[in-house]
């Protein structure tokens, strides 16, 4: 009867009928059907993710309430001496209500610290809010009243309130963008977005060093969000111009993130850091002769490439196929956001 079994399961997947999750081998063991492999997460659809609002920036709570210590606001009562009234507190950023009580609210927020895709949870301690749990919130909303509020990070690590709120008054939703390029450092590919919806995606190469640009000459790819600030299609000349691949798509590196590090490190003043920072969100070109480098773009190469070998190629740059660079110069107006991580 055992010898049978075979005959049966090809009998079975003859008629085209599921065969049973485990048979007997010729042993008369039972063998179990080998489990499918899980998929392995997408880094463009997780980079892209957002189960919240993103927020497009911070705000500090209250205006002209009198500090009573880090994420602490008070009401400044009458001179009279009677108690102050309440006031009115407003959220912060885009995000959601995770919890309310009676005089507390809990509140998540999601936001892109450069290529870094971040969330914390805030508790609000003496705020009175009609919100229920659940509820989406709008930068600048009333979420509540308070007498004194007192605002903490319950997750996430943001360091003091109130220097991160004042941090970041503007901040950048890729979702939002109508046009999209996100490249990969870990998969080697770029990925474009038109409305949201993905388009393509291509095989790139990158700078001939490994891990995120630094400094002027490294010879590394940067990761972080910037913007096509020129085109080109040339002609170019000089030495390297075959290696442009007949196109040029400059990005604003450095960014705004990149100032600050530069900052930190003592390579410019805050001068040159606020100078830097209004030119990325201006969308324009950035100061290039600093030592943080600059000349950072997308372009093809002087001859086709193979997905087989090595990719780094070139002196900082994302380098495309020459079947692809033409599609993807066609797509990235100047202006368009372009997020490597």
């Amino acid at each position: 009867m055992l010898r049978a079994l075979p005959l049966l399961a090809l009998a079975c997947a003859a008629a085209g009928e599921a065969l049973p999750a485990q048979v007997l081998d010729a042993e008369g063991l039972a063998a179990q059907a080998p489990a499918e492999a899980p998929t392995p997460p997408d880094p463009f659809a997780e980079w892209l993710a957002a189960p919240i609002p993103v927020a497009d920036g911070f705000d500090a709570p209250v205006i002209g309430w009198a500090p009573c210590g880090d994420g602490c606001w008070s009401r400044r009562a009458p001179k009279s001496g009677t108690p102050a009234t309440p006031g009115t507190v407003r959220a912060v950023a885009n995000g959601i209500v995770r919890e309310v009580g009676a005089d507390t609210l809990v509140t998540e927020h999601l936001w892109y610290d450069d290529e870094v895709k971040r969330t914390a949870t805030f508790r609000w301690q003496g705020v009175t809010s009609p919100l229920a749990a659940g509820a989406t919130l709008t930068r600048d909303q009333p979420i509540g009243t308070a007498t004194t509020v007192q605002l903490s990070a319950e997750a996430g690590d943001i360091g003091p309130i109130e220097p991160f709120l004042a941090g970041r008054p503007r901040l950048p939703v890729p979702q939002a963008e109508p046009i999209l390029a996100l490249v990969s450092h870990t998969l080697d590919q770029l990925r474009l977005y038109v409305g949201g919806k993905e388009i393509g995606t291509f095989e790139v190469a990158f700078g001939q060093a490994e891990g995120d640009k630094e400094w002027r000459g490294d010879n590394r790819t940067p990761t972080g969000i910037y913007h096509v600030v020129a085109r080109s299609k040339g002609p170019f000349d000089g030495e390297y111009g075959a290696y442009y691949g007949g196109y040029w798509i400059k990005l604003g590196y450095p960014n705004a993130w990149d100032a600050a590090r530069g900052v930190d490190a003592g390579l410019f003043d805050t001068e040159v850091q606020r100078a830097i920072t209004r030119a990325f969100w201006d969308r324009r070109t950035p100061l290039q002769g600093t030592k943080l480098g600059g000349g950072i773009g997308l372009h093809g190469w002087a001859h086709e490439w193979s997905d087989e070998g090595g990719r780094g190629l070139s002196w900082g740059c994302v380098v495309l196929h020459l079947r692809d660079v033409a599609t993807i110069y066609d797509a990235l107006d100047e202006g368009a956001m372009v997020a490597l991580f």
